[in-house]
């Protein structure tokens, strides 16, 4: 027989005998191991950009009904998520929740905190691996909303609803909290939407008193600077953070459905409030990410959801940024 590579590992993984330690046991005496867990290892990804540690959680996924897509189509859906090399589902679209943590020279930072603990089996585990990750509330000094629709704020109480951040100022943009309150605004919503807007309200409420509002592109803390993204919500913004010659625009909402939106960009989802300026930020963002070559970080990537955006002949494709060994 002609020794091939195949061949080779072929006789090996037929090996009856392991040999360790200078002795030979055999293959049947060796225990069985005990089954392996069915769900993953935590969501928890430390990333170095400069002095600046970004952690991304995954807080967790949901999957929806594909009408949530404006403009869905069932066989474009299919090719869009071939191209993403996404598993297809017919009529069902996935949507991870991230939130990520940011440790500066002078600050630790939330951006995002994910889903409500009770939202289902499938999310809110943003406290949870909070701790895990080694980082306590009370230390926070600082929580940037890039809008406060329940998926975001969900982590802002703890499970007794109490104030998770004791000594944390919410810092979000003033046009994202006047639209969230807003009584005219929430007349108007269909009644489905009117329960997370009072949930969202809710969440919130504590920290009215030690909030601080910005507006425009405006430095919020060292290092980090706001960037209005509106469309999702009109206070939608994302975040640039620049440290050690590199930056990395945390960019919130801008894409919910990984498997489609790159490659149909011109798709939105049915909680966009201005489903033309959505549309609109993300074709315009897509372009100068792909041209310029930023780093991307979002609420609904898949995880550990920080990577790049690149051009196809038709529309966009997502690249996870190379793996960090160490944060």
């Amino acid at each position: 027989m002609q020794l091939s590579r195949r061949t080779a590992l072929g006789s090996l993984l037929a090996a009856p005998v392991v040999l360790t330690a200078g002795r030979g046991i055999a293959a049947d005496d060796m225990s069985t191991p005990a089954s392996p867990p069915t769900g993953q290892v935590p969501g928890i990804y430390r990333y170095a950009l400069g002095d600046i540690t970004v952690t991304s959680i995954l807080d967790g996924y949901g999957a929806g009904p594909a009408d949530m897509v404006i403009g869905y189509e069932d066989a474009a859906a299919r090719a869009a998520h071939d191209a993403a090399h996404h598993p297809f589902v017919p009529g069902q679209v996935t949507t991870p929740v991230n939130a990520f943590i940011l440790e500066t020279p002078q600050h630790l930072v939330a951006i995002d905190t994910g889903m409500p603990g009770f939202a289902g089996q499938t999310y809110g585990a943003f406290q949870r691996l909070l701790a895990a990750a080694g980082y306590r509330p009370e230390d926070f000094d600082a929580l940037l909303m890039t809008h406060l629709h329940t998926d975001h704020v969900g982590g802002l109480l703890d499970a007794d609803g109490a104030p998770a951040f004791a000594n944390a100022e919410l810092v979000v943009a003033a046009e994202e909290w006047a639209f969230t309150h807003d009584d005219a605004v929430f007349a108007s919503l269909p009644e489905q939407f009117q329960q997370y807007f009072a949930l969202s309200r809710n969440m919130v409420a504590p920290y009215a008193g030690r909030r601080r509002e910005f507006s425009g592109e405006a430095e919020v803390l060292p290092g980090i600077a706001a960037l209005p993204l509106p469309g999702h919500t009109p206070g939608h913004t994302g975040f640039v953070l620049s440290s050690g010659g590199r930056q990395l625009l945390i960019w919130g909402d801008v894409v919910h459905v990984p498997a489609v939106q790159f490659s149909e960009p011109g798709w939105a989802v049915v909680y966009d409030a201005d489903v033309a300026t959505a549309v609109a930020t993300r074709q315009r963002l897509l372009d100068q990410l792909s041209t310029d070559g930023i780093e991307v970080a979002g609420m609904h990537l898949d995880f550990p959801a920080i990577g790049f955006v690149d051009r196809t002949p038709s529309a966009y494709r997502w690249v996870q940024s190379p793996w960090q060994y160490s944060g």
